[in-house]
């Protein structure tokens, strides 16, 4: 081979060396240029003063390298164990090396670090606050920092970044920050762990309670409460029916307001269940569990034989006023009702009636009320009841029981001689101006009889005609309701005449 062949193919070789290195010179530069404000303003920059790890290690296998070895000719690994190990960041050797192997339980992320608000991110979520950097070189506001007798910078992101954010490698442990690494740089990151918010509440329902109210023998209401939380509304209720053998008769569907009418008529022992029903806020149907004061037992009777009747109208006799005092008794059984107690008292005045009456102590199924009424005259009082069936919501009327009330006439009078009986009164008759006057008046004294002679003897007709006279005016007297004082005064003249 001549010497000019050798000369060429070295400096062909020469400048294939130089072209490839000065490749790699711009390619880390171009790394390195990755969120540079401008020449010795941050790590990463061409002039890369302020990296931790010059230019960074590019991935976490090569970090760990750097972090036990250094850099050759740039950083020696004392002084990256030295930055990373100071109290404010407390990164150890076990932690790196847990990078790669998750021996201490560290997990990897990739995040990135804010400038503008100092937080780190990972995954759109804050994990960390307050974040805290350092680097190599003496940035305006940086803190100066010795440990170990290396010396280096600690900054916040908004005092060093340039780019609004640099990506950054987060170790997490059970889901709590630990520390970042800028990956562009390998400078160390600080902050205080943001606790993930509290997940939303778990929508849930529940049913507080179930009532059982009996209307009749086979009626009844059940009212259901419940209760929502985490967003959760209240769309209503279902309910089962169970016979005594823990079988499903029936359920139903209830609104919100828990209320469902239902009917039984069959006897036997029954249990009603209910549940509670809502919609979450994403519109998902969630149902509440059986609680204890949701199940409720609940009984339809045997059906008895149905009766009532009116048993008796008691009278206690008319007192001198003519007050009666009665007593109505009735007969029902439980399944009647009564709607109206009616007592006629037979004299044409306002009957007396009731709905309510009261039990007979002792007595089962029979009950009273009572009244009293005055008379003038005597007459027959009536008790009839109406009733109605609350089984079949059937009417009836019962027979009719009835009393007899007599008012006694006033015996006449016994008058003394000399008396006569007037409107039921005794009287004693008087003549006063020629006729009968008041009602008790004494005689008038008989005026003396005219002198007849020496002898002064009356004559018999005129003594006959003076005593027909007198006993004429107290028959008349005695019948003055059958006729008038004038026709009797003129009676009596012409007998006196």
């Amino acid at each position: 081979m001549s010497i000019r062949t050798v000369i060429s193919k070295a400096l062909e070789s020469a400048y294939i060396k130089g072209l490839i290195a000065t490749l790699f010179a711009v390619g880390l530069v171009g790394v390195g240029a990755i969120g540079s404000r401008a020449a010795g303003a941050i790590c990463g920059q061409a002039d890369p003063a302020n990296d931790v790890v010059y230019c960074g290690a590019g991935s976490i296998s090569n970090l760990v390298n750097d972090y036990d070895h250094g850099v050759p000719g740039h950083d020696t690994a004392k002084s990256i164990q030295d930055i990373y190990g100071w109290s404010g960041f407390g990164i150890t050797s076990d932690d790196i090396h847990s990078m790669v192997t998750g021996a201490n339980g560290e997990k990897v992320v990739m995040g990135f670090v804010t400038r503008d608000t100092n937080e780190v991110v990972v995954n759109g979520k804050v994990v960390a606050t307050d974040a805290l950097s350092a680097g190599r070189g003496d940035i305006p506001g940086s803190t100066q920092r010795d440990n170990n007798g290396t010396i280096f910078y600690t900054n916040t992101p908004k005092q060093s970044f340039l780019n609004p954010t640099l990506s950054a490698y987060v170790v997490m442990k059970n889901g709590v920050f630990q520390f970042a690494i800028i990956s562009s740089c390998d400078n160390p990151v600080s902050g205080h762990h943001t606790p993930p918010p509290p997940p939303p509440p778990t929508p849930k329902c529940n049913c507080v309670k179930v009532s059982v109210d009996q209307t009749s023998s086979t009626n009844f209401i059940f009212h259901a409460t419940g209760s929502v939380s985490g967003g959760a509304v209240l769309t209503g209720f279902m309910y089962t029916i169970l016979d005594s053998n823990g079988n499903t008769i029936t359920t139903h569907q209830a609104g919100a307001d828990g209320v469902w009418n239902y009917t039984q008529t069959t006897p036997g022992d029954y249990t009603v269940e209910a549940v509670a029903q809502a919609k979450t806020p994403d519109g998902k149907t969630i149902t509440s569990s059986l609680s204890p004061d949701c199940k409720k037992p609940f009984k339809v009777p045997t059906p008895q034989a149905q009766f009532a009747s009116c048993v008796e109208l008691s009278a206690t006799a008319p007192d001198s006023s003519g007050n009666v005092d009665f007593t109505a008794t009735e007969s029902h059984s439980a399944g009647e009702k009564v709607t109206k107690l009616m007592v006629d008292f037979g004299d044409g005045s306002t009957p007396f009636t009731t709905t309510t009456t009261t039990p007979v102590p002792n007595t089962p199924d029979t009950f009273q009320a009572t009244t009293s009424h005055t008379y003038t005259q005597s007459a027959t009082a009536t008790l009839t009841v109406d009733y109605l069936n609350t089984i079949d919501n059937t009417t009836s009327t019962s027979d009719n029981c009835t009393a007899t009330i007599t008012i006694p006439s006033t015996p006449p009078p016994t008058c003394t001689p000399g008396q006569i009986q007037v409107n039921g009164q005794c009287e004693t008759p008087s003549c006063e101006n020629g006729g009968l006057t008041g009602a008790v008046c004494q005689s008038t004294p008989p005026a003396p009889l005219p002198s007849t002679g020496a002898s002064d003897e009356i004559p018999a007709a005129t003594v006959g005609l003076s005593s027909t006279v007198t006993a004429a005016g107290y028959y008349i007297r005695s019948r003055r309701k059958y006729a008038s004082r004038g026709k009797i005064v003129a009676f009596i003249d012409r007998l006196k005449r």
